[in-house]
């Protein structure tokens, strides 16, 4: 199956095969090919030729949320088939709300917004300590901060919803 992957405002082709852990990435740069494997926590290893990529994956309402040297990004992720019905109109590009989770469990250390506050897409919310690493978690996409459920001291499990967006 192949995928379009907008990470950090760039756009990687994908193409799974068979079981999901072999893959092909085409990127601006030249294709790759690899594999990927799921560990636990959400704990993802990507090893392209001599590269190995490590990072914690965690689902949101609009794609994913990657960890990855201290950094999250937000990945939004489309099928062929999607990605061809939005070609033909038939849906919208553009962030409209939703969550920022917790990539993995954690301290608060920061809360960067308060409810009423508009954001743009890469606006830093939360950060999070995680590993002895401190975590920029930001908003996914333009918005306003519909809600704050967490406060920097606070402890976090991952998945845990804590800013809401609309």
């Amino acid at each position: 199956m192949k995928y379009t992957a907008d990470v950090d405002g760039k756009r990687l082709e994908l193409e799974i095969f068979g079981d999901e852990t072999d893959l092909r990435v085409a990127t601006p740069d030249g294709e790759q090919h690899g594999s990927l494997t799921r560990h636990d926590r959400g704990r993802y290893v990507l090893r392209l030729g001599d590269r190995v990529i490590e990072g914690y994956v965690t689902p949101t309402e609009d794609g994913y949320v990657v960890v990855y040297r201290g950094r999250a990004y937000p990945v939004v992720v489309t099928d062929e088939r999607a990605r061809t019905l939005s070609q033909l109109g038939g849906a919208k590009h553009g962030h409209t709300g939703g969550t920022v989770k917790a990539p993995m469990p954690g301290l608060v250390k920061a809360v960067n917004v308060k409810p009423g506050d508009a954001v743009q897409r890469g606006a830093s919310l939360v950060i999070l300590e995680a590993m002895k690493m401190e975590n920029d978690l930001t908003a996914p996409g333009a918005g306003t901060v519909k809600e704050v459920r967490v406060s920097a001291g606070d402890k976090v499990d991952q998945g845990q919803v804590l800013v809401v967006l609309e």
